[in-house]
């Protein structure tokens, strides 16, 4: 009584369908904001890293390399994603004998004999450094460093590559390209990417190499049947 509305010094009555927003508690505050101090890494959401160096990101980035294939050089381990990979397990000169995925032979190489498997697991083929050295061919710098995993877990690094190196196979002459690599017992390893290129094959029980020709009988290379002398030496696979 006695003043109009707008003049009214109590308090109106809340709209019951509207509620008023509190602030939130300092320390729910807190809670809401991202703790970017405590957080290391992106991908696991695990402290003490950050997403470059997770454990779960490189095992992923093996994997990927895993299944894909050499001057002589040092140890590393890394691989920057501009390097070529292989993988080097232990094989005695007997025990190439009686595997059925490879064959063993000596076969001319620029007119000296070599000691050279042929090795139907490996993605690259490869010479030792001492056998490039008998050559005296001048290497060329391969377009990626090419890394070969030992099984003793070393790595060595290639970056050249000696080109049209002259293979005689039962008398017919090879063009063939050769990474240098520190090999042991064997002097060459002949892997897919020149079988693939000649569309060669391993005759396993026969221990051959049977190579086709346009117009003529497949070409046949005898490997070694007999049990040679045994050596220890590290053959590349990819």
């Amino acid at each position: 009584m006695g003043h109009e509305a707008k003049d009214c010094r109590s308090p109106r009555p809340a709209n019951q369908n509207q509620q008023p927003q509190q602030p939130a508690p300092q320390n729910q505050q807190q809670q809401q904001q991202p703790q970017r101090g405590n957080r290391g890494c992106f991908q696991c959401g695990a402290e003490g890293h950050f997403k470059r160096d997770c454990p779960q990101l490189n095992q992923n980035r093996n994997n990927n390399n895993q299944g894909n294939g050499n001057n002589n050089g040092g140890n590393n381990n890394n691989n920057n994603g501009n390097e070529a990979r292989g993988r080097a397990f232990v094989l005695g000169r007997g025990d190439a004998v009686n595997d059925p995925n490879v064959v063993m032979g000596k076969f001319l190489l620029d007119n000296i004999y070599a000691t050279i498997l042929f090795d139907s697991g490996a993605d690259t083929s490869y010479m030792s450094v001492k056998m490039c050295q008998l050559l005296k061919r001048a290497p060329t710098l391969l377009p990626t460093k090419h890394v070969v995993e030992l099984a003793n877990g070393k790595s060595l690094e290639a970056t050249h590559v000696v080109q049209g190196c002259n293979l005689i196979l039962a008398g017919q002459a090879f063009s063939i390209d050769l990474i240098p690599i520190a090999l042991g017992s064997f002097d060459v390893v002949i892997g897919m990417d020149w079988l693939s290129q000649h569309q060669a094959e391993i005759l396993c029980s026969e221990k051959v190499i049977r190579i086709p020709r346009l117009g003529k009988e497949p070409l046949e290379v005898q490997g070694d049947k007999s049990g040679a002398v045994v050596g220890i030496i590290s053959f590349l696979k990819a």
